[in-house]
């Protein structure tokens, strides 16, 4: 029986991890023992329309993850069957609307934007009131801004 035929080297495996920020995206891919291999990161715009507003382009956004996925696997002679567990970290808080086929419906509001602001209040104070009882006399004059 001749050994070599029964040995099959394993190759690597790999974890994607997928950092989509404020103002740039970034993807590393980690090896078993969890060393960086390779980074890849690029920058996108951002928009300042009105004093306190700031919006992204959510198309540029969704190039850049995948630009910088292509690219780190590129540099690192990676395949996706290499690939065992994805991780991804996010703006959370930024908002976009998408229609039925995935497309925006315009650019998204970044959690910097101050539009956010007052819903966010207004949701706080709508759970404080549960936690009060009902009690109005904290944000009386939110009831009228209700959402």
């Amino acid at each position: 029986m001749d050994n070599a035929k029964l040995y099959k080297p394993q190759k690597m495996k790999y974890f994607l991890v997928i950092d989509q920020g404020t103002s740039s995206t970034r993807a590393i891919l980690f090896d078993e023992k969890f060393a960086a291999v390779n980074v890849s990161q690029t920058e996108f715009k951002q928009f300042f329309p009105k004093d306190g507003w700031v919006e992204h382009d959510a198309n540029e956004i969704f190039d850049t993850v995948v630009g910088c996925i292509k690219d780190v696997m590129e540099k690192s002679e990676t395949t996706h069957k290499e690939i065992i567990a994805i991780g991804i970290t996010n703006q959370r808080e930024t908002c976009l609307l998408w229609d039925k086929k995935g497309n925006p419906l315009g650019k998204a509001i970044v959690w910097q934007d101050r539009r956010t602001k007052i819903k966010l209040v207004i949701r706080r104070y709508k759970n404080s009131k549960r936690f009060f009882h009902g009690d109005d006399r904290y944000f009386p004059s939110l009831e009228a801004n209700r959402g």
